[in-house]
């Protein structure tokens, strides 16, 4: 613990004030995940967070064969990764709270985990005063912070997004041989933006455009 306080003293005031930002906003998450209600989306991709957790019970014979018909042909849940909906399903085994609030709390956590990379693009790029600016700024946006409980797509893909965003920009000092760890982390964070909308390819596209640069 003392080193920790000690490393915090070290750091910009600005990376002090980040901190304090995250800690209220966590806070905030907290005390009124409970107040948001359910959106239009949120049920049929709870039922199929639910089907995909079947196919993967079955996958790996701990549960019963799951109806193909349903896990494909539910709405057009099959056009979307299923990643935020698979790991609501799975903490939602286990959450004393209700099914909902399960998914809103989870929700806003990985709001959070927004903010967290917007402050290390912003700090990457423009230095400490950068990132903490670019993180209170996207926290004081409506659409980003109301939509944080309980838009499971947008949300967690925006989130993947940002932190791809992040480790692209780090790995360009490097090339053309960046580090491995670097690019397995850019890699990861491709993947989960990926593993919610299809429009994480983009990323790839992006990566491409830049190792061309």
């Amino acid at each position: 613990m003392t080193a920790f306080v000690r490393r915090i003293s070290r750091r910009s005031v600005w990376d002090r004030l980040t901190l304090a930002l995250a800690a209220v906003v966590l806070l905030l998450v907290v005390l009124t995940f409970r107040a948001y209600g359910v959106t239009w989306d949120e049920d049929c991709q709870n039922w199929y967070g639910n089907l995909v957790l079947t196919h993967y019970l079955w996958l790996f014979g701990a549960g019963p064969a799951p109806r193909w018909q349903d896990l494909f042909q539910y709405a057009d849940m099959y056009n979307y990764g299923a990643l935020f909906d698979l790991t609501a399903a799975v903490v939602n085994k286990f959450s004393p709270l209700g099914m909902f609030e399960t998914r809103h709390l989870l929700n806003g956590l990985v709001g959070i985990l927004g903010l967290a990379g917007a402050w290390k693009l912003g700090r990457r790029l423009g230095g400490p005063r950068a990132g903490f600016c670019a993180a209170l700024l996207l926290v004081l946006t409506p659409n980003y912070y109301g939509q944080m409980f309980n838009n499971p797509k947008d949300i967690p893909f925006a989130v993947g997004t940002i932190w791809a965003t992040y480790y692209l920009v780090r790995v360009v000092p490097f090339l053309p041989r960046p580090p491995r760890l670097l690019v397995i982390k850019l890699g990861v964070a491709i993947g989960l933006a990926m593993a919610v909308r299809v429009g994480g390819l983009l990323l790839l596209c992006y990566l491409g455009l830049m190792l061309c640069l």
